[in-house]
């Protein structure tokens, strides 16, 4: 059976109450990329957007980045380069990084146990490494006073100067073969996600999952109980509950050229991109590959297309790479600075 692949722009799973057992994950979570030390040259990491998001059961908001127009998400980095400065405070070490590219610092914490002992013991023990060295980080990527910061889980010097070189060549082959290719989601996490919807099946898939169970008393009224599972109609709705719904650029694609077909004839690029409808797909594509709007920080007042403008630019460059694709597929022509779009007629509607 041929691999299905759909794009990570999905509403993967439902949080409905009848389905504790269900998962919560965002679509990025699984992307195997997340969940690896992703190894970028130091100014590719000052490049990455940060976002943060907040994870049900955790009190603090996790932070997450992404990488240029692919949306990869990052969260923990591999870096090799020349140890510039170190600064000791009293809880931590940071070591100042550069691999030529630019510099950023590696933030090791010191134990609680060297914290209280002398100053000369504990610098003793802690100067690892010198100014000058070639070294290999390792860490979970943080922002800090909006710099960004690897909190470092292996720091190990190198010797060997041309393994610098070859991971020049493995990044320049990572970020061409790799980094700028979407995630797709293939058949097997659709498999999980039919599995999590029968109780019964999913105990046998996840055997260490805790599931929800009702206790109802017997008519003896002992300490005996009995498991109750879902009924036949509780699981009709659960289903119903996770029907799965795509929202992906063709979506989006299929929904503007709709619109075009019942409205227009000829239009400006202005004009198309501030349809609510359409905006309101858009935004939930830019959602669904990373990008969050924090409604926190909104006022409860503010005008419905306010919010928008987080996301203008991108949704105006979302709109832009559609409407070229119509072009492509001789649906549309265009001006030179694609202002001005008009539907082409075939000969039959002529």
């Amino acid at each position: 059976m041929a691999e299905r692949q759909i794009n990570c722009q999905a509403e993967f799973f439902s949080t409905s109450p009848r389905n504790n057992f269900i998962s919560n994950k965002q679509p990025w979570e699984y992307d195997p990329l997340y969940h690896t030390e992703v190894k970028l040259f130091i100014k590719d990491i000052h490049k990455l957007k940060h976002v943060q998001y907040k994870k049900s059961g955790v009190e603090k908001e996790v932070s997450v980045f992404f990488y240029g127009q692919s949306n990869r998400p990052v969260q923990c980095v591999d870096i090799i380069g020349i140890v510039r400065a170190i600064d000791i405070f009293r809880k931590v070490i940071k070591y100042y990084i550069d691999d030529g590219s630019s510099t950023i610092s590696c933030v090791e914490f010191i134990p609680d146990d060297l914290i209280n002992s002398s100053s000369k013991l504990a610098l003793s023990q802690l100067n690892k490494f010198n100014i000058s060295e070639l070294v290999r980080v390792g860490g979970m990527l943080n922002e800090y006073k909006n710099r960004k910061e690897i909190k470092i889980r292996h720091m190990n010097k190198i010797e060997d100067p041309n393994e610098e070189l070859l991971r020049w060549t493995e990044i320049i082959c990572l970020k061409k073969d790799v980094y700028c290719k979407e995630f797709k989601f293939t058949s097997n996490h659709f498999d999980e996600k039919k599995l999590l919807r029968d109780k019964s099946s999913a105990g046998s898939y996840y055997p260490n999952k805790k599931m929800a169970l009702s206790r109802k008393p017997t008519s003896g009224g002992g300490d005996s109980s009995t498991v109750s599972y879902l009924t036949q109609s509780n699981q009709s709705d659960a289903i119903r509950c996770n029907s799965l719904q795509i929202i992906d650029e063709e979506m989006l694609k299929s929904r503007i050229k709709e619109y075009i077909d019942n409205n227009l004839n000829e239009f400006r690029f202005s004009s198309i991109v501030e349809v609510t409808g359409l905006q309101d797909i858009a935004i939930k594509v830019l959602q669904s590959q990373g990008r969050i709007i924090d409604f926190k920080k909104q006022d409860k007042t503010i005008q419905r297309n306010n919010y928008h403008k987080q996301y203008k630019e991108e949704i105006r460059f979302l709109f832009k790479k559609i409407l070229k694709s119509l072009i492509q597929d001789e649906y549309l022509q265009a001006d030179q600075n694609l202002v001005s779009f008009k539907v082409v007629k075939t000969k039959e509607e002529k």
